[in-house]
């Protein structure tokens, strides 16, 4: 058994940390591993003796076209761009990329408004600072960083984590990117899993051809990459008509330090006006985080040809405004996968009254038919083995991150439930979990120990009974195996218990029903029509005239309906002489 658990486990991580190097200084990126575990003791993590200089995700270099996509676009000119922001002396380019997205896949789609503004701090501060003590989570990893976030760098990886685990996103209102200062910073864990904008992380997808770009661009908004930014070497400035243009060409494969948000193209911009020939035309339009008054607005333009891009990235959200608790044994970036197996499962306990609602996960193997089965009480150490209670399927054409949605599955206080995933496709599979990784100093540099080995960091929380891999009924313990947890992502709605009052309506006043929850505190409000006047009619007569009317017996609003004059009697002498005086006037009218 033992031979046959080492042969299921094959460690990789995925990018390193990604920040920004250019006009001011900034951190740098750590360059990315690709590592693996020594067959012979699953125990010794190793990386290879050769390493390339970056092992990132690069699309097809000649530009695509197609029938369906126009050779020119630009997403400003449909209003689906937000105005540029400006990260200041931040490394903080992976954030203002990843919510320029954002905000761009919710005005495409009619989600938010031109006005839509996400904060960048919210994700920075909680991407970097995992450890979480409220219990809304099962995650507790990472080491703090404190207000050295700021300064850190990151990647889509590191937004995603943060995002996966229902942390954000937030409106900037209410969490500003403060003036560069450690003490401006004041997020606590209360501040954690407050969603002000309502709005979740749905799907991000690594779109991998020029066309998926370009449509993903379309669909989304906008598209967040990583590229090796080196002004001094590769930016040229040309003026044409009297505008400048900047364009941007890397011909290295370096590893890369800044992140943009791509919002166009142009398959004809022409390669004369890099500073290095790409040797070909086409570009990306691409959107800074430095303010509008860098580069032409704060956009420039990317040869499609770039050597250094790398992990193209496409966002779409959801709603979490019902969201109760996010079930997690994630939050550290330890990025690697299991392979020879096609399952893995996380088994958690339900703290409360809970309705199931959706899961997420991490794929790594592109062109797959994945299937989440979610089972109530599974049997210790066979995550399978339980009443099955939901089952959900989708085909994942590209890497990324995904959620798959359930019909509210009702879960108990001390439930224990597991979410098993199954993984079917032609290509190699990739079972997603946490791994140890080299460890580096400030500067990037590998540490080792006395007798000159590699330092290996596990910068996360794992135990036995949490997440497993397998084939089948097999299971294997991932901790027991020398890994950490798989990467699962369970979100829960409240069961609500209502308790409901109602004030009646009256033809006067708007009577309510109020609901309160004993349960999460949720309350909800509604309002009753007015309720129709009851009347009672009556007359009422004088000298002069006879009224008819109604009068309501609620609120004594009155309607006159009829209004007659009242014939007085006379006497025949007034009468007489009524008849004399109408013949005199006639009389007198003739005679005129």
């Amino acid at each position: 058994m033992k031979k046959l658990l080492c042969l299921l486990i094959s460690a990789a991580t995925l990018t390193g940390l990604l920040s920004v190097s250019g006009t001011v200084s900034f951190a740098s990126e750590l360059s990315p591993e690709t590592g693996y575990i020594d067959t012979s003791n699953p125990y010794s993590f190793r990386i290879p003796s050769e390493k390339t200089a970056q092992t990132g995700r690069i699309a097809s270099k000649a530009p695509a076209r197609s029938a369906s996509l126009p050779a020119q676009y630009d997403s400003r000119d449909h209003g689906f761009t937000s105005p540029v922001r400006d990260q200041g002396q931040t490394s903080t380019c992976w954030a203002h990329a990843a919510m320029a997205c954002i905000e761009g896949y919710e005005l495409v789609n009619g989600i938010s408004q031109p006005g839509i503004d996400y904060s960048e701090s919210h994700l920075i501060w909680y991407a970097a600072n995992p450890r979480d003590m409220s219990g809304n989570s099962n995650a507790n990893d990472g080491e703090n960083l404190g207000s050295k976030a700021y300064d850190y760098g990151g990647n889509w990886f590191r937004a995603s984590i943060a995002l996966a685990n229902s942390e954000g996103i937030n409106n900037e209102t209410d969490y500003p990117l403060y003036p560069y200062s450690s003490s401006q910073y004041p997020f606590t864990e209360s501040d954690r899993y407050t969603h002000t904008s309502g709005r979740g992380i749905q799907d991000l997808y690594h779109p991998d051809t020029h066309e998926e770009i370009k449509q993903a661009i379309v669909s989304n908004g906008a598209v967040m990459i990583g590229f090796a930014s080196y002004d001094d070497y590769f930016l040229n400035e040309v003026t044409v008509s009297g505008h400048t243009y900047y364009s941007y060409y890397c011909n290295g494969r370096y590893s890369t330090n800044h992140s943009v948000a791509l919002v166009g193209w142009d398959d004809s911009y022409p390669a004369s006006r890099f500073g290095i020939n790409p040797g070909s035309d086409g570009a990306w339009l691409a959107r800074e985080s430095w303010g509008s008054n860098s580069k032409d607005d704060g956009y420039f333009w990317l040869s499609y040809a770039d050597q250094s891009i790398d992990d193209y990235s496409a966002f779409s959200t959801l709603s979490l405004e019902d969201n109760l608790r996010t079930y997690s044994y994630t939050s550290a970036e330890n990025g690697g996968y299991f392979q020879q197996v096609n399952q893995y499962a996380n088994v958690y306990t339900c703290t409360g009254y809970e309705l199931l609602s959706t899961v997420g996960i991490f794929n790594y193997t592109p062109e797959a038919t994945t299937t989440r089965d979610i089972y109530k009480n599974p049997v210790s150490g066979k995550p399978s083995r339980g009443t099955k209670v939901g089952t959900a399927t989708r085909y994942l054409d590209n890497e990324g991150y995904f959620t798959f949605e359930f019909d509210n599955i009702p879960l108990n206080p001390n439930d224990t439930f597991s979410a098993v995933v199954t993984v079917s496709s032609n290509n190699e599979i990739k079972l997603p979990a946490e791994v140890p990784l080299p460890a580096r100093d400030d500067n990037g540099n590998y540490v080792y120990d006395e007798n000159n080995n590699l330092v290996y960091v596990t910068n996360y929380t794992a135990h036995t009974g949490e997440s497993y891999v397998g084939s089948g009924n097999l299971w294997s313990d991932t901790v027991a195996s020398g890994a950490g947890n798989c990467f699962i992502f369970v979100n829960t709605k409240c069961n609500h218990l209502l308790v409901t009052n109602e004030t009646a309506s009256t033809c006067q006043t708007h009577g309510h029903i109020t609901s309160y929850c004993s349960r999460c505190g949720f309350s909800s409000e509604t309002e009753l029509p007015l309720t129709d006047h009851i009347y009672v009619y009556r007359s009422q007569t004088n000298l002069e005239e006879s009224l008819d009317y109604r009068v309501c017996l609620n609120c004594g609003n009155s309607e006159l309906i009829a209004r007659r004059a009242v014939m007085k009697p006379v006497t025949l002498a007034e009468l007489i002489q009524r008849i004399i005086n109408l013949i005199m006037e006639r009389l007198f009218m003739l005679k005129n």
